[in-house]
Order: C-alpha cells, then structure tokens, then sequence
C-alpha cells in the first residue's frame, strides 16, 4: 500500500494510439489508475476503443494493437463520459504524460463536448 498524503485525488495514465500527432490520432487503448486523497487502495479504469480510424503502422509495431482488436470496442465519444467522471478533478501523473498522454486525452473528450480544465 502507498501512502501519498493527499490533498487532491492523482491519476497516474498510459494512453495507446493510432499515431503520434495529439489532433489527428485517436485514442486505443487507454489506463487509469487514481490514488484517491480519502481511501487507501487505488481504482483502476482500463479500455480499448475503436479510433474509428487507421491505425498506423508504426503505432502497430509499437503497442500490438490491431485493427481486428478495436472492431468491436465503442467509440471514445461512447465512453467520453464514464472517463470524465473517473478523472473529476484529479491530477495527472505518469511518463511524458504532459507532452502527449494528458493532451491527447483533452483532445478526445474536447471533441466529445466534456471540455477537461487543466
């Protein structure tokens, strides 16, 4: 068990993608894990979505994820909400998170109407 003390809740993320531009890609695949200010043990969020895109090659080769592997999944617009109210008004944490995983997600729920404030 990890102790942070708190003062507002933090969410560490990973987001896999179709590419590597923050506008143009869209979200796969996508994990949360909130250590929240008031209970001890950690929430995880975890999916995978349907870009409604093409994945790229050089993304493929990165994460494994195929476009036989999204088929099925809902769409990120479908999710936009449930993902919302898991963040509330966390803060984020994780790797090279604030140069493509944080604005890549503000992108995805900007286009959902569900404008994230940073």
């Amino acid at each position: 068990m990890i102790n942070f003390n708190l003062d507002r809740d933090l969410i560490f993320l990973d987001i896999e993608s179709t590419g590597l531009h923050v506008i143009h890609d869209r979200i796969i695949q996508l994990a949360l894990i909130k250590y929240s200010k008031d209970q001890d043990d950690p929430v995880e969020y975890t999916t995978i979505v349907n870009p409604g895109r093409e994945i790229s090659e050089e993304a493929i080769a990165v994460h494994g994820i195929t476009p036989e592997m999204v088929a099925d999944k809902p769409f990120f617009k479908d999710i936009a909400r449930e993902v919302y109210d898991f963040i509330g008004d966390a803060d984020f944490a994780g790797y090279n998170s604030n140069k493509f995983d944080v604005p890549m997600l503000m992108e995805e729920l900007d286009r959902a109407g569900l404008p994230l404030d940073m």
